[in-house]
């Protein structure tokens, strides 16, 4: 587990495994938690494939919602047993919900958030972006105050160097993804930010700040391979 944190809250990240025997391509769970209030709800993101401290986790926080950024099986496979344990709010986007398992949907109460849909935890605060292109209802979460960002696949990190999420796959769209980019690479823009001040949790691999993002995306473009993620 790794720990970023400021004086408002503190993101855990978790490893998930079991979905590649190549370990740097695991997906991340995170939990965000304002640390100043020790019972206060935490908000978990994408509760994947294997993920050391899940049981701890589940047994010792109190967790509001569980949040994902897309429907992928590695970003979602134990979404349910923990969702069915804690009795959380489950959300997803509606575009995303026909990748979720029919024998699990009806098990418990999923909600849909849409584009500026706010979900509001303690101190945490989370806007909803909705960002397609690795999948159709894939979203990023946006923390305004603290500045920082969970882009799900839209953006990972493979052997240091960010790179686009993978746009191959029949529920994905090139066009849409390279749109989100976009829209993410430029999101500080209208709140006259740097973008070294912001940090990037992405769906896998090391977090980064918005900065590295465009240094490595922008100049020059980096082609998306399917090689990359397979």
């Amino acid at each position: 587990m790794r720990v970023w944190r400021n004086s408002n809250l503190a993101v855990h990240r978790f490893r998930g495994y079991g979905f590649s025997d190549d370990r740097s391509k695991d997906s991340n769970v995170y939990l965000i938690k304002a640390p100043a209030y020790r019972k206060a709800p935490s908000i978990l993101i994408d509760p994947g494939m294997e993920w050391d401290g899940v049981e701890e986790i589940v047994a010792q926080q109190i967790i509001s919602h569980i949040l994902l950024t897309h429907g992928h099986i590695d970003h979602r496979q134990s979404f349910f047993d923990v969702a069915r344990v804690t009795g959380s709010k489950c959300l997803i986007h509606p575009a995303d919900f026909s990748l979720l398992p029919k024998s699990q949907r009806k098990k418990i109460d999923i909600q849909f958030f849409k584009e500026g849909f706010q979900i509001i935890s303690s101190d945490i605060i989370l806007r909803v972006l909705h960002t397609p292109g690795h999948t159709v209802g894939s979203v990023s979460f946006f923390d305004v105050l603290n500045r920082i960002l969970f882009t799900g696949d839209l953006l990972v990190k493979y052997n240091n160097r960010v790179l686009p999420g993978p746009s191959h796959r029949e529920e994905s769209n090139h066009d849409d993804l390279v749109a989100s980019l976009h829209r993410i690479l430029h999101l500080v823009d209208e709140y006259r930010w740097g973008t070294d001040s912001v940090t990037v949790f992405p769906g896998h691999g090391g977090h980064f700040t918005l900065k590295q993002a465009q240094l490595n995306l922008e100049t020059p473009a980096i082609p998306i391979s399917p090689a990359l993620y397979e």
